[in-house]
């Protein structure tokens, strides 16, 4: 049998509490990138993965800080999926071999950053 092809993967995100400090008014704060945040999401970028940011934000709440990261941080994304719940969320795929798991799960504890986060990273 030969060897499974590495393609890049589809990297789900949330925003807050992951990328950026969770707020529980964020009108009234400005939103602070966590630690490894921006360093890891460059890396997975350059990498060729796509990321799709996740946010129970709807989409006029979060717009500037969208629109500041693209700008003044020089980070971009591939889609972001707004107004989603604030409970458990799932993550369903196939797995094309017995043994390759196309559905990983990471829960990181709320604003701590993605570090840490590069070490379990194993694909």
């Amino acid at each position: 049998m030969g060897e499974v092809e590495v393609r890049p993967a589809t990297i789900f995100i949330d925003l807050d509490g992951t990328i950026v400090k969770h707020n529980y008014n964020p009108q009234e704060q400005m939103d602070e990138l966590l630690p490894g945040s921006l360093k890891l999401l460059r890396r997975w970028k350059a990498e060729g993965h796509k990321i799709i940011l996740t946010t129970a934000r709807d989409t006029r709440d979060c717009r500037m800080f969208l629109n500041a990261m693209r700008e003044q941080l020089s980070f971009t994304f591939d889609d972001v999926i707004t107004g989603i719940t604030a409970g458990p969320r799932f993550l369903i795929n196939d797995r094309k071999h017995p043994d390759a798991d196309k559905a990983i799960a990471f829960n990181l504890d709320r604003n701590v950053g993605l570090v840490g986060l590069e070490e379990d990273w194993k694909y």
